[in-house]
Order: C-alpha cells, then sequence, then structure tokens
C-alpha cells in the first residue's frame, strides 16, 4: 500500500468517520481510542516534561540507558547517513535517548520528537512508540497511518522491550523520512530490542552470582587463562588484604605455590583439585590454608580457573562448632564462699597464664572439667578449640599414638 492510499483511508476516517478495512488492524485501534478521546488530528506536537519529572524519570530507568545505549550506537553506525533517529522511551512513552545526524535532528525538533517528551497515542496521537507500548507488539507506520498530519511525513518501526517477567519495561524505534520506509527497518529494531532484553537477562543472572559469591564466606577468584585474577568476592579481598586492582597485576600462583596447577592446567575435563593443607605467602607472612583449583572449561579448552580458599582457622572454627570442641564455662561461672575453694580458684587463674600442663585432680562431681574449661578460656589459647578426651576408653597400648 503506497502513501498515498493510506492518506485516502485516513482521510475517510478523520472527515467521515469510517474506518477503511484495509487500515492495519493495530492502528486502526489506535485511530479510535484516539477519536474517542479527542486527540486532536492536526495537532501531534511533543510537550515538554517538567525538569524535575524527568529527572526522576532518567535517573529510575538509568539501568535501561546503560544496556540499551552501546545497542543503539552500533545500530546507529549500520543506518549512519541515511537520515535515521533513534528513540529509547521508558514504558510509559517518556523519551530517554534519541540519536541521530543533524538532518534528522532538525526534522525531530520541529515537532518536538525529543529526549523529555511524552510519545504515546493520548499524548501526540498514533504513533508506532504509542502503539508498541500500548498493545505490546513490533510495527512499523508510515505517512497517513499516525493519526496526527504533523507525523505524515514520518516513517517509524518500533518494537517494547521486556523485562524479566515479560512485562514492556520500554520502547526502542527508529524513525525517518516516509518516502524511506523499508520493511528491513522493522527487522533491525526487532532484533536490536531482542539483544537489549538479553543484556537485561545477563545483567540480572551475573548481579545474582555476583550477590550469592559475595555471600560465600570463602574467598573466590576468578583467574584467565594467565593466572591473571579478572574477580574476587568480598571474602577473598578480607583474606589477601587487598582489591582487584592489585591482585590483577600478579600471577596468582606465586601467592600459593604449593596448589597443584600443573594438573589443573592439563585438567580439559573440569576436574577440581583440592588441598586442605597449602600456604598462602603475602609479603613477609604465610598463612595454612583450605583451597581448591577448578578449571573454567568453554568448548574444551580451559579458558580461566576458578580458586577457592578458607584459612585454617577458619576452617577449625567451624569444625570445633560443629563437633562442639569449646569451652563453655568461665570463672565467672564458678560460685564459691568457701575460702578453701577460693583460694582454689585464684590458683588456677594465675597458672592459666601459664604456658604448661595442669593437673586436676577431685572427686567424681566435685567440678574438674569446669575448672578445666574456666582455665582454657582465661588462657592465651582461648579462641583454640578446647579438646575433651576420655583416656578410659583408650587400649593403654593405644595411648601414645592417638594422643601425640
Amino acid at each position: 500500500m503506497d502513501l498515498d492510499e493510506k492518506k485516502r483511508m485516513w482521510e475517510e476516517f478523520i472527515y467521515k468517520g469510517t474506518m477503511n478495512p484495509g487500515v492495519n488492524r493495530n492502528v486502526a485501534l489506535s485511530w479510535m481510542k484516539c477519536s474517542k478521546k479527542k486527540v486532536d488530528p492536526f495537532g501531534g506536537m511533543g510537550r515538554k516534561t517538567d525538569p524535575e519529572l524527568l529527572k526522576s524519570i532518567r535517573e529510575e530507568n538509568q539501568w535501561l540507558i546503560d544496556i540499551a545505549g552501546p545497542i543503539m550506537r552500533n545500530l546507529f553506525d549500520i543506518v549512519s547517513g541515511s537520515h535515521f533517529l533513534l528513540v529509547l522511551t521508558d514504558s510509559c512513552g517518556y523519551i530517554l535517548e534519541t540519536i541521530g545526524d543533524e538532518a534528522v535532528n532538525r526534522m525531530a525538533h520541529e515537532m518536538h520528537f525529543e529526549v523529555g517528551m511524552l510519545w504515546n497515542d493520548d499524548a501526540v496521537g498514533t504513533n508506532a512508540i504509542g502503539v508498541a507500548l500500548d498493545q505490546d507488539v513490533q510495527i512499523q507506520m508510515a505517512g497517513a497511518e499516525h493519526y496526527c498530519i504533523t507525523h505524515h511525513k514520518w516513517t517509524c518501526s518500533a518494537s517494547p522491550i521486556h523485562g524479566l517477567n515479560g512485562e514492556v519495561v520500554g520502547c526502542l524505534n527508529i524513525s525517518g523520512d516516509a518516502s524511506m520506509v523499508n520493511s528491513h527497518s522493522l527487522g533491525i529494531v526487532a532484533a536490536a530490542a531482542f539483544g537489549i532484553e538479553n543484556q537485561i537477562l545477563q545483567r540480572h543472572t551475573t548481579g545474582l552470582m555476583r550477590t550469592a559469591l559475595d555471600s560465600s564466606s570463602d574467598g573466590i577468584v576468578i583467574l584467565d587463562e594467565s593466572f591473571r585474577s579478572v574477580w574476587m568476592n568480598k571474602a577473598a579481598e578480607n583474606i589477601l588484604f587487598m582489591g582487584l586492582s592489585e591482585l590483577s597485576g600478579m600471577d596468582f600462583r606465586s601467592l600459593m605455590p604449593d596448589m597443584p596447577w600443573v594438573a589443573s592446567e592439563k585438567s580439559v575435563q573440569g576436574k577440581r583439585h583440592v588441598r586442605n593443607d597449602c600456604k598462602l605467602i603475602l609479603g613477609s607472612m604465610t598463612y595454612q590454608m583450605s583451597a581448591s583449583i577448578s578449571p573454567i572449561i568453554f568448548e574444551r579448552s580451559i579458558i580461566g580457573y576458578s580458586v577457592s580458599m578458607m584459612r585454617q582457622e577458619q576452617l577449625l572454627k567451624t569444625v570445633n562448632k560443629v563437633t562442639g570442641n569449646h569451652a563453655t564455662y568461665t570463672f565467672d561461672d564458678i560460685y564459691a564462699t568457701d575460702p578453701v575453694m577460693k583460694r582454689v580458684i585464684q590458683m588456677a587463674q594465675k597458672y592459666s597464664k601459664y604456658d604448661g600442663n595442669i593437673l586436676i585432680e577431685g572427686e567424681s562431681g566435685t567440678g574438674k572439667e569446669l575448672f578445666a574449661q574456666a582455665i582454657h578460656n582465661a588462657s592465651a589459647r582461648a579462641d583454640a578449640p578446647f579438646v575433651t578426651i576420655n583416656c578410659a576408653s583408650i587400649p593403654r597400648d593405644l595411648v601414645e599414638s592417638e594422643l601425640f
């Protein structure tokens, strides 16, 4: 259908109220909506949005601008020189970004088709952006398919942009002179909108993964194929006492030389290698670690490594918590009025400061373990595990091997 035929059908509707069956169904629905709402078919000029409202709208949609921006710039490189204008809107039709050359920007300026304008059917009459958002369809319009006569010199192709749950979060549109209408324009816009939707999904997935990894108590470092760090979680920063900017310049193998790096390089099946006792060397300091390496495989090739690590004291604390190897009682938990018992408590407090063996004797029920735990908690080893052993349950010939 040529532009003249579209003009004739528009005139039939505007002047006679007759809807030609040849009018695109989505366009027809929008025309009837505009007529019912008494939109001026001889108007269609955009109205400027209040600056404070626009600022709020842009802040709320900055994530969409950030994602769509690179894709729009790449798309503009493709259509550069053809005098087309790229437009990004939010879900209501407020224009967030435009990219165009000087000639098309001048055309857009004449009808206020610019950042900050509200561009939906109610505001400016039937247009591709308004129809795409209102009816959730991809659509191309040209000439008099637009409800307002001021838009008749334009052709527009628009595609809604969907969020994670399928909701419409914005619209991508390409507009130009009506004489330049081309069916490929809609395909290009639809592909770009699909690319934006994929980026939204990837950003969401990346955010979930980052949050999950940052919440891990294990330090996690991602290395490239040259063993240089490209990402690390918060726990790794705490373990290594440095951020990614400092760590990225180092060969990570030099920090943990005990790890099976050679075996990992050959592990094209992605096998995980674990060392429960290895060293982490940070300058003049050495720390005992439990760590693992997992090769990152892409198309049967190793493209990097994931290193997970935990200091052994953290591991021991976890083990001791689970197994109950901790002292509960302190000297504050021992109550006594007898002078002899008070002297015993004073003596125990004194000897808890010394690094030596203490023998506690007494009949059953007199509180030997209570004193043992109190001495442990008052000693320099208070942060270490408190391990209870029932020597009576160990065979005589195994005592030495079990204890030492």
